[in-house]
């Protein structure tokens, strides 16, 4: 049947009121989003509006949607964190530019445990360590002084990477990256469930010719073992094992005495490390951990 003149009219004149009404619901919907669980500022889970000081939490996919191949500049993004980068190779992390050429006053955590490296006067050496982008579920930053729970090392804030449960994941997967200047990534994960037990196998190798003009080469390779295994209701286990080798070059010419003249310097790092869960009821959590790190290095 023919829609009346006046009929149609109205329809029309309404039909743009609606579709804004619609888009305006769409755009205010992540405002009624339940906020993240932070397991970082007071070492207990809590919702991010309850957490006794400022943190901000990247995501999985915020890490997907920036494209960065590089962990370090992911803490462009969190308010009052600069990245230094003098060279292709070597990034400095630091809030409110506080810190020296290797910034130590910042505590970074993988799952938990303690990260830093000797050889860059006990920072982190962002480029080895040993965790694929792929591989992280988020990362969590507790800004400021008030981290004092995690000791001295924390005066300038915590930075804990948290890595995905095998328990949210299934299936393999395999990626690559071309670029200029060199740059040639190749990245491949296997996640394995049998029964309680998934297991996830990670590995990566990253090539890059770095900046024209300086010697910042760098060859890096990534392994990464996780298991989490489930034994009752109450009891769960996590264990894993990764390693990373790179060689970079480092070095300027023609420096006073030959101080820091050009030369490659190789790293290798490792780590092992063991938990244990124990969660009675939905109000109460115990936990242990072990672990052990280990770096080797060669700077000539």
């Amino acid at each position: 049947m023919p829609l009346h003149p006046r009929l149609a009219l109205a329809v029309l004149l309404a039909a743009p009121g609606m579709m804004t009404t619609a888009a305006a619901m769409d755009s205010e919907a992540h405002f009624f989003e339940s906020l993240p669980v932070v397991l970082s500022a007071s070492r207990l889970p809590q919702a991010l509006q309850d957490s006794p000081g400022a943190v901000t939490v990247i995501d999985a996919d915020m890490i997907a949607a920036t494209g960065y191949r590089d962990l370090a500049r992911l803490f462009r993004l969190v308010p009052g964190m600069q990245v230094a980068q003098e060279r292709g190779n070597q990034q400095w992390v630091t809030y409110h530019g506080l810190g020296a050429d290797y910034p130590n006053q910042m505590q970074v955590l993988i799952d938990g445990r303690s990260v830093y490296s000797p050889h860059y006067s006990g920072g982190a050496n962002w480029s080895a360590l040993p965790v694929l982008l792929q591989d992280i579920e988020r990362i969590e930053i507790v800004r400021g002084s008030n981290s004092a729970t995690y000791g001295s090392n924390a005066f300038l804030g915590v930075v804990n990477i948290i890595t995905r449960h095998t328990g949210t994941e299934t299936g393999s997967s395999v990626s690559t990256r071309l670029g200029s200047h060199g740059i040639a990534d190749l990245a491949g994960r296997a996640v394995l469930h049998d029964g309680p037990l998934g297991l996830r196998l990670s590995a990566e190798e990253q090539r890059d010719d770095g900046w024209s003009g300086l010697r910042d080469t760098q060859r890096l390779r990534r392994f990464n073992l996780r298991g989490d295994l489930a034994l009752d209701t109450m009891n769960a286990l996590q264990f894993s094992a990764s390693y990373s080798d790179g060689r970079l070059g480092v070095g300027f010419r023609e420096t006073l005495f030959d101080g820091s003249g050009e030369r490659d310097l190789e790293q290798r790092d490792y780590t092992l490390h063991l938990g244990w869960r124990h969660t009675p009821n939905a109000d109460e959590e115990w936990s242990l951990s072990w672990y052990r790190n280990g770096e080797r290095t060669r700077d000539e």
